[in-house]
């Protein structure tokens, strides 16, 4: 959806809940849960050393589950308190010059390694 201004909890909470209740868009749910990127899919991957040990892995785990890789100001994620849970759904926000676009997302899988 595209907006003219930032939308509000109150648009987004209708937004959610007419995609909630949608089919997935694609066949393959689940099908990139291996390291074999299934064929149609494109890859886009990306991989920076945080250091090493548990308390580096738990207090990047705490940033993920906080949507912090997204980049602020430019983007939000609504809720921003969602549990990274399979079925959980949000709403990513990104402006870009004088609009904002929303895009819902589901959470199919999460990986915690």
């Amino acid at each position: 959806m595209l907006h003219f201004a930032k939308p509000k909890p109150t648009t987004l909470d209708s937004y959610l809940t007419e995609q909630r209740v949608l089919n997935y868009s694609y066949e393959l749910v689940g099908g990139t849960k291996t390291y074999e990127v299934p064929e149609g899919f494109d890859s886009d991957c990306s991989r920076v050393l945080l250091g090493y040990g548990e308390r580096v892995f738990d207090a990047a785990c705490q940033l993920v589950r906080e949507w912090k890789m997204m980049p602020r100001p430019w983007t939000a994620v609504y809720p921003a308190k969602v549990q990274l849970v399979p079925e959980a759904a949000v709403v990513v926000i990104a402006r870009a010059f004088c609009c904002w676009w929303s895009n819902s997302a589901r959470i199919v899988y999460t990986v915690d390694q």
